[in-house]
């Protein structure tokens, strides 16, 4: 079953990208500078497919983090897959729990799995 979640993620990670993609970068990132906590999910979707930019799995993470913490239900379900995938230095099944709770408490259908 987890090959076939990964891959659903995967496809969801990359049409969000394609609606990102319509956005100029530069503004992207100033807002999610400023904590703009969807331009900080949009930012991190762009360090992951690298679309506009390098692939950085550093910048990744931290860009969706800084999203999560502030609650946005999206960066908390990428954030606990990469946590229960091993993306994140392992595999850290407990702290993905966790992020899948909070957004699962949001209503994310896919974390209420």
């Amino acid at each position: 079953m987890l090959p076939t979640i990964t891959f659903k993620i995967c496809i969801i990670f990359l049409f969000t990208a394609l609606i990102v993609y319509s956005q100029d970068f530069k503004s992207i990132k100033r807002n999610a500078e400023y904590g703009n906590a969807l331009s900080q999910y949009d930012l991190a979707i762009l360090y992951y497919v690298g679309d506009s930019v390098q692939v950085d799995k550093n910048k990744t993470i931290f860009w969706l983090t800084k999203s999560a913490e502030q609650g946005y239900a999206k960066a908390q379900f990428y954030l606990g897959t990469f946590y229960y995938n091993g993306e994140i230095n392992g595999i850290d099944k407990p702290l993905a729990f966790n992020w899948f709770k909070k957004c699962a408490q949001q209503g994310h259908i896919g974390a209420q799995y």
